[in-house]
Formats: structure tokens, sequence, C-alpha cells
């Protein structure tokens, strides 16, 4: 399964690599590809190529699903369904479109902005007047790569709402849309914490809305090294199946012979699940979220047959299905930070942290090392104080804010009076927290800005990470050192004498909007 996953994973990020996306002839090559799977020296290959061919078949499907170039620029009258929730900002609101005609992308993203309409709600059925464009981004190094984002999401095209008398609404939204509760429960929250500072941060831990989060928040976040206590992943999806698994295996073995119908092991992975499932679709169900519901799918599946797996396998079989169901997951940061913090947890417990317990209070520093190649590689922010903002946020953010949270939810409908007082509870603790980060995060040298380096020196330095993690036995340790040393090398690469180089930013494809 290790090999297997490795070789589909390979597969996927080569194809990736390529400059252009090559013709859907190409796709024939899988009948020839099925011999290839008879032999077991050539086994490994077919599955790299296969797993290259669903990446072409994927990429192909959405190029063919962008906005038709005969359509830019035109007023086009277009109805459909809002299938996000609609983002409030100063001057504008935007969401997610679904429309009814084939002609069009299955998903657009639009901005609405004059006049604003007082409210929206995710899920209602509208008739609009809009101008489109196909996706599009700037290419300035070290910026948000907005096309990629929306390519990923198979967004396929991106316009705005004019001002137009036949702009109404069709149907409302039908009562049991997953997008509407989340709108629902924001609305909610926001009324009990009217003037809260931690408002955003409080609806992006219960329900993935972020966008209420303030830009001075989201960098004491990243300097910190905490910005993964927002993303509703893998973290908060295992421990809301953590709550549910403890919850019904107890409940289950009150009574000695409910033991004897269903072990409750078995009970308690289907409990863990249904929780894990509740918290997803809080979130809206975002890519993140099902790659955490997968790989939980796998854990808890292990549990319930009863059948041992090592903590290889299992990530190794997580990481083939989520490949399989969406091989451009592998474009994806969060995709390969999460794979490699749960590897380093694995090899750590293997081989460095038997025992005893008290050492895993050091599991924070070696992930934070563990993961700074990858950080490197994608030139991210490094920061130096993560370690000790993870060892306080995460117990705090995980074992009390966030269990707090999925109470005050159940109870904002039934008992208004006791999730008001959770939700100041929780604010004040989000308070505090925020308080403690800006303070590390105002450190000197509390965080790294990656320089440009070379591919090929990646080797040395993952190398001589996996080294430096390896238990202290093992012989010539001190060697790994010199693997490190890209980081230190090298000089900036300047124009000749009488020569400048210019970049102009933000360049992007004019369209005739």
């Amino acid at each position: 399964m290790i090999k297997t996953a490795m070789s589909f994973a390979i597969g996927c990020v080569l194809f990736l690599q390529l400059p252009t996306l090559p013709s859907h002839t190409w796709l024939w090559l899988a009948l020839f590809n099925l011999l290839l799977l008879r032999w077991a020296k050539t086994r490994l290959l077919a599955i790299a190529i296969f797993a290259a061919l669903l990446t072409l078949w994927t990429s192909q499907t959405l190029i063919h699903d962008r906005l038709s170039s005969s359509l830019i620029g035109q007023d086009l009258n277009i109805s459909g369904r809002i299938v996000s929730v609609p983002e409030y900002q100063a001057k504008s609101v935007r969401f997610e479109f679904k429309p009814d005609s084939i002609q069009l992308p299955k998903l657009i993203k639009l901005s609405w902005y004059h006049p604003i309409p007082e409210q929206l709600v995710a899920g209602e059925h509208w008739q609009l007047t809009v101008r489109l464009k196909p996706p599009h981004g700037v290419m300035n190094p070290g910026g948000f790569d907005y096309e990629r984002w929306l390519f990923q999401r198979g967004i396929g095209a991106t316009g705005y709402i004019k001002k137009d008398i036949h702009n109404k609404k069709i149907a409302a939204s039908p009562p049991h849309d997953i997008h509407r509760l989340r709108q629902a429960l924001t609305t909610a929250i926001h009324a009990q914490l009217p003037d809260s500072a931690n408002l955003g941060l409080i609806q992006g831990l219960l329900t993935g809305i972020r966008h209420n989060i303030s830009s001075q928040q989201w960098q004491t976040l990243q300097s910190s090294g905490t910005s993964h206590l927002l993303a509703i992943s893998g973290l908060h999806i295992g421990l809301a199946a953590a709550i549910g698994f403890w919850l019904f295996r107890s409940l289950w073995a009150i009574r000695a012979t409910h033991l004897l119908t269903l072990p409750a092991k078995q009970v308690g992975a289907i409990g863990g699940f249904i929780f894990a499932l509740f918290y997803a679709a809080l979130a809206g169900f975002s890519i993140p979220t099902q790659r955490a519901l997968i790989m939980l799918a796998v854990v808890l599946f292990s549990l319930s047959i009863r059948k041992q797996f090592s903590g290889s396998q299992v990530l190794a079989c997580a990481g083939l299905l989520i490949l399989i169901c969406d091989p451009l997951a592998a474009l994806s940061v969060g995709f390969w930070l999460s794979f490699c913090a749960v590897a380093i947890i694995l090899f750590l417990s293997q081989n460095r942290f038997p025992k005893p317990p008290w050492q895993w209070a050091k599991i924070h520093v070696f992930i934070a090392f563990g993961l700074s190649p990858v950080l490197i590689l994608f030139a991210l922010q490094t920061s130096f104080i993560a370690p000790i903002a993870n060892v306080i946020a995460i117990p705090l953010v995980s074992i009390i804010i966030v269990p707090l949270l999925l109470l005050s939810a159940c109870l904002l409908w039934l008992y208004p009076a006791a999730a008001a007082l959770l939700l100041n509870v929780v604010d004040s603790l989000m308070s505090l927290l925020m308080q403690f980060l800006t303070f590390l995060g105002s450190l000197p040298y509390s965080h790294w800005d990656p320089r440009s380096i070379a591919t090929p020196f990646f080797i040395p330095i993952v190398m001589a990470t996996i080294m430096m993690l390896s238990p202290k036995g093992l012989p010539a340790k001190w060697l790994a050192l010199l693997g490190f040393l890209p980081l230190l090398g090298g000089t900036t690469v300047r124009p000749a004498q009488g020569d400048f180089d210019f970049a102009l930013l933000d360049v992007v494809k004019a369209y005739p909007l």
C-alpha cells in the first residue's frame, strides 16, 4: 500500500509540473497501461502513469468547463442558485453561483457592488444580469495564485452583477440547505457577540467562514505559526471524532447486553464519524474538510473491522484515496503539510518517543522543525516561536474552545441564554490567546521569510531533517548539519554593470468588461 500510494502521488506531482496541458488523446494510453499492471516489475510504473492520466482527465474536464470566449463581456441574463454563504464587505457582497444553463460553467463566482442587496441567503434561486470573464490572476512572485485557487475549486468564470430591473429572487432557500444553516449560525453568533473583536475567529472556528477575520489577526496567527488552528481540517475533525467515539462507546458500554450485540469500539467508530460529519457540514464540506473526512474514514474503518494496520499503512491508504478522488489536491500546500505532520508524528512515535509519555511535550518542536523544508519549498513564512505558541494554543483551542463552540451551536436555538454564556467564555479565552500570540509574534527573530532556493538543494535539506529527527543513537548524526548549508550559502544575482532588471507586477490579460 505504501509503495502504491507513493507511486500514485509521484504520478500526480510530475504531471502537474508540465508547462502545458497535453491533449486528451493521451488518455488512450490507459489501455496500453493495463498491460503494465500484469507484471510486478512494471506495476508501480503503471500506477504512476494511471495517476498522471487521471490528473489529465480531471484537468481537461475543468478546462472545458470554463467560460466560452463568445460570452466574454456580454450582458447575460442568467438564473441559478447561490451555493455558498454570501460574504458581505464594505462595498460589495460575493458568493458562488450555480447557473441553470448548461451553456455556462457549472460554478461561477459573482460580486454584487451596487446596489448591495440587504440580505442574501444561501440556497436562494435568483435571476440576474451579469458580465463574466474566464478565471485569471496575477503572476507576482510570492503572491497568492488566485487563478490556481479558482481552478482547484472548479470555478469556471468570475464576474459581477449589473444594475438591472430584472434582477429578482425566484425562489427562497430550502430549509435543509446546509449553507443556509451555516449562514443562520453565523448570524446568531453575531447577535450574541455584536461588539466582539474575536467574532471572525469564532465564526471561522465553528463554521469555516473566515472573511470577518481582520488582516492584523491573520498576521498574528501567521507570525506565531498557529494559522492552522483556523483551518477546519484534520485537527478539528479528528477532535470531533474523538468526542463522538468516546461518547458513543461509553453510552453503549453502560449495559453489558449491548456488548453482546455489537462491540463498543464499533459503536464508537460510528459515533465518531457522525460527529466528524456534523462538524464537516458546519464547515461547508470544504476541500480540507473532505480530505480530513477521508483520512478519518480509513482510521475508523480499520477500528470497526477489528483489524490492525500500521500507522504508515493507514496514512498511505488515506493519501491514495484523497488523490484518487481529487488528483489536483497535490497542488494544495495544506495537503502536503497535513500529511507531513502526521508522518512526522508516526516517525517519532516509532523511533524516538516510545516512552515515557512526558516526552511528548516536545512534539511541537519536532513537528515545527520537520515541516520547515515543506514551508521553505513553498516559500512560506517559517515561525521560530511556533513550538511555544502551539504548546499553549493547540490544547486551549482543541480541548476547551472547540468543544464549547460545538456545544453552543447545539444550544443556540434550544437555550439561547446558555449558548450566550458559553460564547462569552469562548470570547474571553480567545482574547487571552490572541494577546499571548501577539506578544510572541512581536519578539525579535520570531519568524523567517525564506529566500529562493534551487530545487536540487532540497534533497540534502530533507535528508538532513530526517536524520536530525532520528533517534540519538544514529551513527554520524552530526553530518546532517552539512545538509543545511544551502540555507546559508549562495549569493544574490545582480545585474551586470550598466544593466538593469525590470519587473512589471500585476500584469493580467484584459477582458472587455
